[in-house]
């Protein structure tokens, strides 16, 4: 749409990487071992970029996975990537984690949405081929019907329009931002999470 802006910042001191972790480990439950695999930034790019008719990853996303992996040794491997949906009826989209502003006119009033929209893939560690996905979601209603309602299919919450960042520097610093996404996270993981890993 005309007059869109987008514009993105790094989130890295929010932790989001623990939190996940911690989420998963909670909802393995008590004996089963979780551990973080560390890998180098990047590493997934090539797998979050929209599909293109003319272009594909050179590697398929469970070899790429078996290479992160390494000799890790796992029984299986939790994959949590951003994801994208549209926003209400429009043809735009929002991908992973984010605020979308829509400014107020005579007719509609000003608004402010954070999402935190979240895939998550279970790979077998013998393998590597994927025994269990799903969307992180905070609602058991079908994506379907939630989409005749909200302007973001997925984790979200409205937030007030006034505390809108005014620019990305200002986000990495602000508490109702991060502490926002960070209960969006805990919500939907811990929702989808426990179906995933057999509880």
């Amino acid at each position: 749409m005309f007059g869109n802006e987008h514009a993105e910042t790094s989130v890295a001191g929010w932790n989001l990487d623990d939190l996940i972790v911690a989420r998963v480990r909670a909802a393995a439950g008590p004996g089963v071992a979780v551990r973080r695999i560390t890998y180098p930034k990047g590493t997934f790019a090539d797998y979050l970029k929209p599909a293109s008719l003319f272009s594909s990853p050179a590697i398929k996303f469970g070899d790429l996975v078996r290479q992160v992996a390494g000799s890790a040794n796992c029984e299986r491997y939790v994959v949590v990537t951003r994801t994208s949906n549209s926003f209400g009826s429009s043809n735009q989209t929002v991908e992973g984690i984010g605020i979308v502003g829509t400014p107020g006119t005579i007719i509609i009033k000003a608004s402010a949405i954070l999402f935190a929209l979240t895939n998550i893939q279970i790979f077998d560690g013998r393998d590597f081929s994927v025994t269990k996905h799903d969307v992180a979601s905070t609602s058991d209603q079908p994506a379907m019907l939630r989409g005749l309602t909200d302007r973001v299919v997925g984790p979200h919450r409205d937030f007030e329009e006034t505390a809108f960042p005014r620019s990305p520097s200002d986000v990495v610093s602000n508490a109702v931002l991060r502490d926002g996404v960070r209960a969006l996270l805990t919500a939907s993981l811990d929702r989808t999470l426990p179906g995933l890993l057999g509880r």
